[in-house]
């Protein structure tokens, strides 16, 4: 994974800004690509253990075209929870859960780099959704997000766009508008986040039958996203490829705002240091009709020995606290 620390080193060598959302601060580049070979490993990191149970669950949950955060806490996957804090916080006050003065306070202590009141409200968030299914109901949703827009649910425009691609696929895959969005600009006001790995594009080469896949994401945080986002969209494309009988071929980034949260610039310079391993290998265990059928028992990612896990960063809660 030389490819990401080109990157990492690339967002290091940019400007400063101190206006972006969060107020952590960032330095980085615009307009950079990162290409990968997927006969040669499953592309994770190898200079730091990354989430894979995440990865694998969120990937998933958006396959399936779901945006309530209810079944990944239920699996212990934080990915969305502050997000969706964040977005119904005005329900979850009102339903007396916690108060406007305890947020204040979370946020006053985060902003001095103390987390553990932050953390703690969190805590309690997510374990009110795992356990009250209608409090899930009120305040786990996040809006028209990936999975909604991905398949066509929950209000977004009922075009399920992974049917349409996967039914090109079966044709042979000859279609340039092999296209998946998650960009609806009538409906970003209404997102928790609107997307930052916001289309991507799949190509079958017409002499090889090899798949490739490109993405394209317009807010790229380097040190936590971005790991997250190339091993989630190369796990897509090998569900792909082996679902509907293809080669694997190349997975092809394209990073907008390429950044590096300040608070986090310690982490990138130690991964730098360190030499990348041998990358793993993907076992998918099953062989389905369609990749929105498949779960976590079916995928196996083996040979996964990456360097130990870095000093943890410093988090951003999504701009939350």
């Amino acid at each position: 994974m030389k490819q990401y620390l080109d990157l990492l080193t690339q967002a290091l060598s940019g400007e400063d800004s101190d206006t972006e959302r969060t107020g952590a601060g960032t330095i980085g580049v615009y307009q950079r690509q990162a290409r990968f070979n997927l006969e040669e490993g499953f592309p994770i990191l190898t200079t730091k253990r990354v989430y894979w149970k995440g990865v694998v669950e969120e990937a998933l949950w958006f396959l399936r075209g779901e945006t309530n955060i209810r079944s990944l806490a239920q699996k212990n996957v934080d990915i969305w929870t502050s997000d969706a804090l964040r977005y119904n916080l005005p329900k979850v006050i009102e339903s007396g859960l916690m108060t406007q003065d305890e947020i204040n306070t979370a946020k006053t202590e985060a902003k001095a780099g103390n987390y553990e009141r932050a953390n703690a409200l969190i805590g309690k968030f997510k374990q009110k959704i795992v356990e009250d299914e209608n409090f899930a109901n009120l305040a786990g949703n996040l809006g028209p997000v990936y999975g909604a827009q991905w398949r066509g649910t929950n209000g977004a425009k009922s075009i399920d766009q992974i049917s349409d691609l996967e039914k090109e696929l079966k044709k042979g895959g000859s279609s340039r508008r092999m296209i998946v969005t998650a960009w609806d600009s009538s409906q970003v006001k209404d997102m928790a986040l609107p997307a930052c790995h916001l289309m991507w594009q799949v190509h079958i080469s017409p002499e090889t039958k090899k798949l490739h896949l490109g993405w394209y994401q317009r807010s790229c945080d380097t040190i936590l996203g971005v790991p997250f986002n190339i091993a989630s969209y190369g796990l897509i494309a090998n569900l792909l490829a082996h679902t509907h009988g293809f080669e694997k071929g190349e997975l092809i980034g394209t990073f907008g705002d390429l950044h590096v949260y300040k608070p986090h610039i310690p982490a990138a310079r130690e991964q730098l240091l360190r030499e990348p391993k041998p990358l793993p290998t993907l076992n998918i265990k099953t062989k389905k009709d369609s990749i929105t059928q498949y779960t976590s028992d079916d995928i196996e990612l083996v040979g996964y020995k990456p360097h130990p896990k870095l000093e943890n960063p410093t988090p951003m809660f999504g701009g939350f606290f």
